[in-house]
């Protein structure tokens, strides 16, 4: 995912406009600023706080005052900031998703997509709230009248081609298959991933770092396995129907 401070606002709501809320008309608060560079660090200070009141009250929908005492400004700061709370949380659970992958880029580059995901499916372990909230943004990016849903759906899009080319890489030097399609590869990868954090989400017991290792090695041995030829396909399937 991309990111910065205010790469969201356009995703957000009309009402989210920075320059709009960086007029120091809307409030007195010493804290609002007009100044560009001081604006873009106020939003992300609110959108860290935000991210923090998720963690430490389990919440998707904190409210202005809880995010404003943990940002150290008042509840006015963040309202003219971010109007709604659909605006705050695309901005705070992009910078907390870049934020976390930043480290794991070597990983992708040294180890591969399976490992790299692993490092990810590793990381949703240690911060359960903030998964519930990242996978909650995906319904907001499945509703097309949603004025966040072109932004977010341009992020799943660019993780998307993310994996893919990874696997690309993965393929070159031999780490995986050359017979994997790229593509089809992804998007196995992912619905895996996704899938197990539902699972984690919804069902009590479910240790969702072994069982990614366990799908994946039997993921791995689907794709290493010898294609049968259509002909061969077509015959096991032949009669089958016929009574």
């Amino acid at each position: 995912m991309t990111l910065d401070a205010t790469s969201a606002s356009t995703a957000t709501s009309h009402h989210d406009d920075p320059k709009h809320a960086a007029d120091p008309q809307r409030t007195a608060d010493p804290q609002h600023t007009a100044d560009p560079q001081q604006a873009v660090a106020l939003r992300a200070r609110i959108a860290d706080a935000a991210i923090e009141a998720v963690r430490r009250h389990g919440t998707l929908t904190p409210d202005s005052a809880t995010v404003a005492t943990i940002a150290g400004v008042s509840a006015e700061v963040v309202q003219a900031q971010f109007p709604t709370w659909d605006s705050l949380m695309t901005v705070a659970i992009t910078r907390w998703h870049e934020a976390r992958m930043a480290p794991l880029h070597a990983v992708a580059a040294n180890a591969g997509a399976v490992a790299f995901l692993q490092k990810i499916v590793e990381s949703n372990a240690q911060d359960p709230h903030l998964i519930r909230l990242l996978i909650n943004s995906l319904t907001v990016g499945s509703d097309p009248s949603h004025p966040a849903s072109v932004f977010l759906r341009h992020q799943y899009e660019s993780f998307y081609r993310a994996i893919r080319d990874i696997l690309v890489h993965d393929i070159a030097v031999g780490r995986e298959p050359a017979t994997l399609d790229p593509g089809r590869g992804a998007e196995q990868l992912i619905a895996l991933y996704e899938g197990l954090q539902i699972q984690a989400m919804l069902r009590s017991g479910v240790d969702v770092v072994a069982t990614f290792r366990r799908a994946m090695t039997d993921l791995h041995d689907g794709w290493s396995a010898p294609k049968e030829s259509s002909s061969r396909t077509a015959e096991t399937f032949s009669g089958v129907y016929e009574i």
